[in-house]
């Protein structure tokens, strides 16, 4: 959502607090957009971002075997998203248990469906900044085609009408909100998808920055292209109706009667599918132009007239079969979407189309089906029947005519799916098969919008991430607040969990009882949560709002004393003493607050001059670094329960750039390092890195150390976060910056640095974290393509990296998995997790001990009773498993299904054979806490892994099972689940070990860990876990 209250994904908390602070696209556009654009006028972002890509070298993010990698970590699906239901609940239109959640991944630009597949199973899209995917098996797997284009912002995709291997895709979001980020021209795909080339550097550079609303091809010719553009932020990219009629390769602006479209653009162009040559174009705040002649040189075109039209955006849709009508759907000056209107005649005359729908069934209000019509608004048309029209705006809408009365009736039917439409499909095959692409992902009905499913939405990672933080002792654990799509959290698996709804903004985990988690909706929208960041458990902690604050304005806790947390409130900096929970309470000692001298407390948005607070590090709790959207920097120290006056510590030969985030060396509190956003130019000459050093009276000396290119040339890019490595053992710290073309990695204090992108796909670093224990490794969130992280404790790492885990917090690298010691476990559940048993008494609680013998990735099914099995084989994918799928206690002479999740790390995909094999054992009579079991089978290993003969009392559960099998992939981003049908003997005890061993030929089990002791395999063998089952009659 963009303009109307976040309430409904906000789990429906402090309605009057909320409603005060509207997630609107306007707001959030230039905040995002601010910090780029301080600096370089002259040129246009992109431009500016293709010269940095060209300038730091760069050839390939692609990742090297046997090289520590970036590796994705997700989401490929999170549970818990928002849906309009809840905002028909919030206004009183919808009972509360007629709510709908759904699976959600990130924001989908633009859909194409395969018309050359009978059986419609490939699919392609867009995403906002995530680049185009595919998919060959009807969303089953998908897959990312374009990491390494210039630009993975996607505004429209088209595939050739006479050959499905080529499409286009225009880079450059078409959807004019502050984070549709840079276009740089159109790429192609001769190949089906397996290759991006741009169709050259004089389109791109034409292209630049510009934003794509619609690519269509002529189906008769089809090396001639049309595209409708509009500008970004300058008049100098292009922008209006385009063609080009060498497979766009040339383009050439077809503007014969349009007025001037100069930083205007168009929004829309509808080509008719019988002649080609007559087009309807939709120009930006003005209307509607046909030409009857769109292939000549410079076809003329001729205004439409459409009775009492005012639109700003316009989408044009034409009935594929009656192609004589057309239909135009609008926003106007409000942001609101209500003018919608019919030819029948191909453009002779306009109908406006009566919007019957009340505030009484609409939240909208009377005739209006929707707000934020510059940012979701698209129209399509039954491609059989032209009395079934498709529209799309929060919501997504169907539209029924009436051919008696020529009267329509509206049926929202997006009440199920997320919020913020974009993007709609029909399957060429089958018009009761249609697809919504959102900010949630895309979403399939077969029922023409009754229903939808969204497990097409599991295996997209595209979710726009803002900031994150890591668990302090786990790698298990991550929470990073995201676009639209709230507060996430990371809980040891690529499907991520909804910890809070609505936008998400700066998240931090308690270092020393991280149990608490903090985090931001908007502004000063704070929430803090004393179990983990479990759902549900938020409570609002809301700083004194008097003072106005950034979209996302940065709070922090203090390093030395984590009941302390300092918030950033345009120029005043707020302080609590037990992290807000105290109520931000104005009394000595509970409140303290600093105003900074010289800074003033206007709009930003409206005055760019105006210094607002944009980062903070608490160092102790009596320092603190603050950083503006200026470039100022100021260092405030405290004595006794006061604060001292803050001194400015930035030169005047730093640039006045926003500034993002500011580092202390670690065991040097006078040494900082700060790094900036926007674009350095002929008056902003300076750096995007600083390192400073704080002299005893204050004087600070200040170094440029941004990364330069092997001319000694400034990589001029906006840099977004700092990662300092503290550990102790370093003389020299090494430092990492997140920028909009990657990370940077310098060994010698920033003298010198070097591209650290391996595996890491071509989009914007936001955030990043390192994580110390169990293991060192880098970790960070993009803006289009989820959370990835890099081991910084290994050189080497194999390309496919299989593991089960032994407890819901293994990893599968650190080994032992465990630190077991009798009855005293270190280590403890993180997060709860209900599905490990369906007896609420043997879950997993917040806190739980966790011993080597509980391994999540096996569970089992039964039927009971009169009931069934909790779902059906083929359903159970890794996302039901984890968030649907109870793990229930076996039943002697009985079918139980046995599920094993099998997980790969590695940068590829498990392609030659792995091996999974079952085996099982009776609980010996002594206790477990002294580990008194069976040795495994003495020929265990040389025969595995078939029968071994062995076994008396280890026994196999069925035939080892193997991958890739038929639909069964094992890839290197989603676990994968396969399942064992086991009639368990009746003799059997109470009790039973149940063994998974996972080996292939791309990760084998080394032969010094083939051991026979169960403790000893399990612990220090990444591929084996077991699992300790409960038996009953």
């Amino acid at each position: 959502m963009k303009s109307q209250p976040k309430i409904f994904q906000n789990n429906l908390r402090d309605t009057n607090r909320t409603e005060k602070f509207e997630d609107n696209p306007i707001i959030r556009q230039q905040v995002v957009t601010l910090d780029r654009l301080s600096g370089d006028v002259t040129n246009s972002m992109a431009n500016l971002r293709l010269k940095a890509l060209q300038s730091s070298g760069r050839t390939t993010n692609i990742a090297i075997r046997g090289q520590s990698n970036w590796v994705q970590v997700g989401p490929t699906a999170t549970t818990g998203g928002g849906t309009i239901s809840s905002y028909y609940y919030w206004k009183g239109l919808l009972p509360f248990d007629q709510r709908k959640e759904v699976l959600v991944t990130g924001r989908v630009t633009a859909i194409i469906v395969d018309p050359f597949d009978q059986n419609s199973n490939t699919i392609y899209l867009g995403s906002a900044l995530g680049g185009v995917w595919k998919t060959s098996d009807g969303g089953r797997n998908w897959t990312p085609t374009s990491d390494e284009a210039d630009s993975l912002a996607i505004g429209a995709i088209a595939m050739d009408p006479q050959n499905r291997y080529i499409l286009y895709a225009g880079t450059g979001e078409g959807n004019f909100s502050g984070d549709s980020y840079y276009g740089m021209g159109v790429i192609k795909t001769i190949d089906g998808g397996k290759t991006w080339k741009s169709c050259g550097d004089d389109q791109r550079d034409f292209f630049i920055n510009s934003r794509f609303c619609r690519l269509v091809i002529n189906p008769s010719v089809t090396t001639t292209l049309f595209a409708a553009v509009r500008s970004s932020q300058y008049s100098r990219s292009a922008s209006g109706i385009f063609r080009s009629k060498d497979s766009g390769t040339n383009w050439t602006k077809l503007d014969n009667g349009i007025k001037d479209t100069t930083g205007i653009g168009a929004t829309d162009i509808a080509i008719n599918p019988k002649d080609p040559n007559i087009a309807y174009a939709a120009i930006y705040n003005d209307g509607i132009y046909k030409t009857t002649e769109a292939n000549t040189n410079q076809p003329l075109w001729i205004k439409q007239n459409l009775p009492g039209f005012s639109p700003v955006r316009t989408c044009l849709a034409i009935s594929p079969s009656y192609p004589e009508i057309v239909f135009a759907l609008a926003s106007d000056d409000n942001e609101d979407i209500k003018q919608l209107y019919r030819t029948s005649n191909a453009g002779e005359t306009w109908e406006r189309i009566d919007i019957s729908i009340s505030k009484n069934t609409s939240p909208w209000g009377d005739g209006n089906i929707g707000g934020q019509g510059s940012y979701n608004l698209h129209i399509s048309v039954d491609p059989v029947s032209p009395d079934i029209v498709y529209l799309g705006s929060i919501s997504l809408w169907k539209a029924i005519r009436n051919t008696s009365t020529n009267t329509w009736q509206f049926i929202d039917i997006g009440k199920a799916i997320h919020p913020d439409q974009h993007a709609f499909a029909v399957d060429p095959n089958n018009p009761f098969i249609i697809f919504a692409g959102n900010d949630g992902g895309i979403y399939k009905s077969i029922d023409a919008g009754e229903t939808w499913t969204d497990t097409i939405n599991e295996g997209l990672c595209i979710t726009q991430f803002e900031f994150m933080s890591n668990h302090p002792n786990s790698d298990a654990v991550a929470f990073a607040g995201a676009q639209d799509n709230g507060t996430l959290q990371y809980r040891n698996n690529s499907v991520f969990c909804t910890a809070d709804g609505g936008d998400g903004g700066y998240v931090v985990v308690d270092p020393m009882e991280p149990y608490n988690v903090i985090h931001q909706y908007i502004r000063t929208s704070l929430y803090h949560s004393k179990q983990a960041g479990k759902k549900d458990s938020w409570i609002p902690i809301y700083p004194p709002s008097d003072s106005p604050a950034y979209f996302y304005a940065p709070f922090a806790l203090d390093q030395s004393n984590t009941n302390n947390i300092a918030f950033g409130a345009s120029n005043k900096i707020i302080f609590d003493k037990n992290q807000g929970l105290a109520g931000w309470s104005t009394s000595k000692g509970d409140l303290d607050s600093v105003n900074l001298s010289g800074m003033t407390v206007h709009n930003p948005l409206q005055n760019n001059t105006d210094d607002w607070i944009t980062a903070l590090n608490y160092v102790n709790s009596n320092l603190i670094y603050v950083g503006t959207n200026r470039g100022k920097i100021f260092r405030i120290t405290k004595s006794g329960e006061n604060w001292n006056k803050p001194l400015s510590i930035h030169s005047s030969t730093m640039p006045s750039h926003w500034i993002w985030d500011i580092a202390s060396y670690p065991g040097k509190e006078s040494e900082i390092v700060v790094v900036m956003a926007g674009f350095r130019n002929d008056v902003l000459k300076g750096s995007h890195v600083w390192y400073g050093t704080i002299s005893a009276d204050g004087q600070t000396k200040w170094e440029d150390i941004n990364p330069r290119n092997e001319n000694g040339e400034i990589i001029n890019i906006p840099v977004n976060c700092i990662s300092i490595d503290e550990d102790p053992s370093m003389n020299i710290h090494d430092m990492y910056i997140g920028t909009d073309i990657g990370v940077f990695k310098s060994t010698n204090s920033g003298k010198n640095w070097t591209i650290f992108n391996q595996g890491l796909p071509n989009c914007a670093i936001y955030d990043m974290r390192i994580q110390y224990k169990p293991v060192k490794l880098l970790r960070l969130v993009t803006h289009g393509r989820g959370m990835w992280e890099r081991r910084l404790d290994v050189s080497t790492l194999p390309a496919v990296d299989l593991f089960v885990r032994d407890h819901l917090m293994d990893t599968g690298r650190s080994r032992p998995s465990d630190t077991w010691s009798n009855m005293s476990p270190d280590i403890r559940a993180g997060f709860e997790d209900s599905f490990q048993d369906e007896d609420p008494d043997l879950t997993v609680q917040l806190g739980a001990a966790l011993r080597w013998y509980m391994c999540p990735d096996i569970k089992i099914d039964v039927s009971k009773g009169e009931n069934s099995y909790q779902m059906e084989v083929e359903d159970v994918d890794y996302v039901k498993f984890e968030t649907k799928l109870y793990n229930r206690s076996a039943k002697r002479a009985h079918v139980n299904r046995v599920y094993v999740q099998i997980h790969n790390r590695g940068i590829q995909s498990a392609n030659e054979k792995v091996t999974v094999k079952l085996l099982y054992a009776d609980l010996t009579d002594s206790a477990i806490d002294v580990r008194e079991y069976r040795d495994l089978p003495k020929d265990l290993w040389t025969t595995f892994p078939g029968h071994f003969t062995d076994n008396e009392y280890w026994k196999s559960v069925g035939e080892a099972k193997f991958l890739p099998s038929g639909p069964k992939t094992l890839s290197n981003t989603e676990p994968t689940i396969l399942e064992w049908d086991w009639n368990i003997p009746r003799d059997v005890g109470d009790n039973l070990w149940l063994l998974v061993i996972v080996d292939s030929t791309e990760d084998p089990i080394p032969d010094s860990s083939k051991v026979f002791d169960l403790y000893e395999l399990v612990r220090n063998e990444k591929r084996a876990a077991v699992r300790l089952i409960n038996v009953t009659s």
